[in-house]
């Protein structure tokens, strides 16, 4: 009897233990335990910031060592520990950027954006990054009447290494029933680069029995247009134009009235700078794509200008030089040009591909 009495003593004892532990620890106030709480978040940031901190120091190493690989290795591993940090991402790239290394930096950001981190200015900073790209020119050549489709990968250098960046286009519809330079823009999203296009689109050549090239038909080199000058300008020491061709109707002209119809279609171009009868003259733009065409040296320029004279004004036929007429378009696009409209009309005349004479002095039906 004794034995068992001591026996459930020492149950009674043990019972009695746990219960005052219980006890003591729910009896800790809401306060303590927000302490508690607290001191593990604040160790577990200080953890992670030494953590986030020895890796970009790591990276930091790598990069001044030219080991690119390594200090990718270790700039996404800073990355990894918290991938919601904005400052990470900044120090990276700050890094990059100071290292000439842009495409590294220009991925970071674009990591940033992939990841949600403070997209509007994260893309902000990708447009400073794409700013500084060069701007990839793909010139082709091809015959009128050819098939032919933009190509759709570019290889560019990306820090030293060729890759292949798939190409998105602005339009990339291609019309070869028409002689001329074709211009068509495009970029890279991937590697924040702009691509541009200058298509040149050939007369085919034929042999005469001579045994001498000849283009047969006359017309196809020797060309009038009636185009929307969109931009005159010099690069690399050669002037060019690029110009924006319409169609041009008249009811007075028995040979268009089969153009007439298209008018009431709903086809017609409004234009601003008819003059008040627009039931006799309109325009259609029906090309698909602008033109560049270089200027000859030898380049007329012919305007209609305004002289005040003591009986009034007076209209006369005036030349120009290559830079009176740049100035002249763009001041047009500087204080006339609006979404409405669409640019100046002048008549264009082209010889073997160059543009050597503008003439706006004989657009009937149209303003001055």
């Amino acid at each position: 009897m004794r034995g068992i009495f001591f026996k459930r003593g020492r149950y009674v004892v043990t019972i009695f233990a746990i219960l005052v532990v219980a006890f003591s620890l729910f009896g800790c106030s809401k306060g303590d335990k927000e302490s508690i709480l607290v001191k593990d978040v604040k160790n577990q940031s200080k953890v992670e910031k030494q953590e986030i901190k020895t890796a970009i120091d790591n990276g930091n190493k790598y990069l001044e060592e030219e080991n690119y690989d390594k200090a990718k290795m270790w700039y996404e591993r800073a990355i990894s520990i918290n991938r919601s940090k904005r400052d990470t991402y900044k120090k990276i790239e700050d890094k990059y950027w100071e290292k000439d290394r842009k495409d590294d930096a220009y991925r970071i950001i674009r990591l940033a954006i992939d990841n949600g981190v403070d997209v509007e200015n994260m893309k902000k900073e990708l447009k400073k990054i794409e700013d500084t790209f060069e701007t990839i020119v793909i010139n082709e050549s091809i015959y009128v009447g050819e098939d032919y489709e933009l190509p759709s990968e570019s290889t560019l250098n990306i820090d030293g290494k060729d890759v292949d960046g798939k190409i998105t286009w602005n339009n990339s519809k291609v019309t070869t029933n028409k002689s001329g330079i074709f211009i068509y823009k495009g970029s890279i999203p991937l590697y924040g680069r702009k691509v541009v296009m200058n298509l040149e689109i050939k007369n085919k050549e034929l042999v005469n029995n001579n045994g001498k090239n000849d283009l047969g038909n006359e017309s196809s080199k020797n060309e009038k247009k009636l185009c929307f000058i969109k931009e005159v300008n010099e690069e690399n020491g050669k002037k060019y134009a690029i110009v924006d061709e319409v169609q041009y109707f008249s009811e007075e002209i028995e040979k268009d009235q089969g153009a007439l119809l298209d008018k009431y279609t709903g086809e017609c171009l409004s234009y601003l700078g008819c003059d008040g009868d627009k039931n006799r003259y309109w325009i259609k733009n029906s090309f698909t794509a602008v033109e560049r065409y270089n200027i000859s040296d030898d380049c007329e320029y012919l305007y209609m200008g305004n002289s005040l004279t003591p009986d009034g004004t007076i209209y006369q036929e005036k030349n120009m030089n290559f830079q009176e007429m740049q100035d002249y378009i763009d001041r047009y696009y500087k204080f006339y040009n609006n979404e409405d409209d669409y640019g100046q009309l002048w008549w264009v005349y082209i010889e073997n591909n160059k543009i050597v004479k503008f003439n706006r002095t004989a657009l009937s039906g149209l303003s001055y």
